[in-house]
């Protein structure tokens, strides 16, 4: 099973509920500049069951992963995906607040346009602003203001 190296992006992006830890905050446990977990042992289940879609890619076969360069601390940008049964064709795009177009660069836009291909809706969440991208097309509805945030959340066995 690949790991995140030196990538702690997600202890910045998402809320961690159970330590009341906000999105867009550095996490207090988190190790910088070189990422890891300061509770690593004892780190809540929504962090321990918690993958991101560059990482789980990087369990798959070589000409399946996504490239080094798309690794969230390297594009700004992570990727995850619903784990919810009632949107299970939605995909999550956080973006650094200080990167706000890293989102439309490659090789980023390049899964994005791939995903919305497929029939996945893409709901981008940059600080407190989000865009949802229907599949296809060019449609965008842009919601601004204090949006619904994913967090971290303890996943169905």
């Amino acid at each position: 099973m690949a790991d995140c190296g030196a990538c702690s992006a997600c202890c910045y992006l998402m809320s961690v509920p159970s330590l009341k830890k906000p999105a867009c905050l550095w996490c207090a446990h988190t190790s910088r500049p070189h990422g890891g977990c300061e509770i690593y042992a004892d780190r809540p289940n929504e962090c321990v069951e918690y993958r991101c879609l560059w990482l789980v890619s990087q369990d798959r076969a070589p000409e399946e992963r996504m490239i080094a360069d798309a690794r969230p601390d390297r594009s700004k940008v992570m990727l995850h995906d619903a784990r919810d049964p009632d949107n299970p064709n939605r995909v999550y795009v956080h973006v650094f607040p200080d990167h706000p177009t890293a989102w439309l660069v490659e090789p980023i836009n390049d899964h994005i346009k791939a995903m919305r291909s497929r029939g996945v809706t893409v709901q981008v969440m940059i600080g407190d602003r989000t865009i949802v991208l229907e599949p296809g097309g060019d449609e965008r509805h842009v919601l601004e203001g204090p949006a619904e945030r994913t967090a971290f959340r303890q996943l169905p066995v």
